[in-house]
């Protein structure tokens, strides 16, 4: 009976061993990972996740403001299905039960995370490569029949990633290369970046320019304008604006110049979408022109009709993007006495 204890013990050791050496992570960043993907960021032309709920789609862009990402996301949701319209016949089906799914289409410019996603990708690592795997063992980590997939496009060149299922005592995922048959174990934090990109990826900044590298800023509401220098901009206790042609600071030009470089966006536009706004009137225009030899950037405020929403655009936003309404609101109101 002992023997047959120590033999137990022994088996049980051997079989967790094994277990253990098939799912661990390895504990840095070199040695035991291995390239899944080879490539570098310039060669990416668009990485797409598709799952049972959504999909995200990134495509690398490049106009003559350097190259940027663009994101379109697309997520199933369901919903209560509409009433039965006048004159036709109720389903049989009790209309609470009854549901219809729908997607909900989003865009926008991706932000640093989004650079960072590229880099995770160029070359994209894998936590191990896997042996033979046999039929079995492929329904045991969920590539017998996958739910989800990963294409990656460099260069007009696409390599299919099929996903399965969760190793044990991690959420790191198996993936399987469709033109090569290999299967390898990837960290979940690059397929929950896609999964959730829109909430992780958008880029809310509407310049790219950095307060310190500015050299000076026009202000202008469509008639009237007035420029304006920035003075000490390497020094955040005296960094102030005057206007061009005057050494004193103007402490309301100040004050308005500050509000509008902290100003920020909330959700890009769709410029397919049936529901965007329809009266775009322009409030001021804003352009930054830096120091040295960077291109000036102009940021357009637009307020869909006398009412409602405020929009900006700029050639770091790429597309119409949504604005805070408050803020932008305060510098409206604000901008007649500056540009008198």
């Amino acid at each position: 009976m002992r023997q047959v204890i120590i033999y137990g013990v022994l088996l049980a050791l051997a079989l967790g061993g094994a277990w253990a050496r098939w799912t661990m992570e390895p504990e840095g960043e070199g040695g035991d990972k291995v390239v899944l993907l080879a490539g570098e960021v310039e060669q990416i032309d668009s990485i797409e996740w598709k799952g049972e709920d959504g999909q995200a789609l990134l495509t690398r862009k490049t106009d003559d403001h350097g190259a940027y990402l663009w994101v379109q996301t697309v997520k199933v949701e369901e919903r209560k299905s509409p009433p039965t319209p006048p004159g036709e016949e109720p389903p049989l089906e009790p209309l609470a039960e009854l549901t219809e799914k729908v997607e909900k289409k989003d865009v926008f410019k991706a932000g640093e995370k989004g650079d960072e996603l590229l880099a995770s990708f160029s070359p994209l690592l894998a936590i191990r490569r896997l042996d033979a795997v046999d039929p079995a063992k492929l329904a045991e980590i969920g590539l017998d029949a996958p739910k989800e997939s990963l294409v990656v496009t460099r260069k007009g060149q696409a390599v299919t990633l099929v996903i399965g299922g969760e190793a044990y005592g991690t959420k790191d995922r198996y993936v399987r290369n469709e033109a090569t048959g290999e299967i390898f174990l990837l960290d979940d934090q690059l397929l929950k970046s896609l999964e959730f990109a829109k909430t992780r990826l958008p880029d809310r900044d509407l310049w790219s320019l950095e307060r310190p590298a500015l050299a000076s800023a026009t202000l202008s509401d469509g008639s009237k304008s007035v420029e304006a220098v920035q003075k000490n901009p390497d020094d955040e206790a005296k960094v102030t604006w005057a206007r061009a042609g005057s050494e004193a600071p103007d402490e309301q030009l100040a004050t308005w110049m500050d509000k509008a470089l902290k100003l920020k966006g909330t959700s890009y536009v769709d410029p397919e979408a049936t529901d965007g706004p329809k009266d775009l009137q322009l409030r001021f225009r804003l352009t930054l022109t830096p120091t040295g030899k960077g291109k000036p950037e102009t940021l357009e405020v637009l307020q869909d009709g006398a009412e409602g929403d405020y929009y900006g655009r700029s050639e770091h936003t790429r597309g119409l993007i949504k604005l805070l309404r408050a803020p932008t609101r305060d510098l409206v109101e604000d901008l007649p006495a500056l540009v008198q």
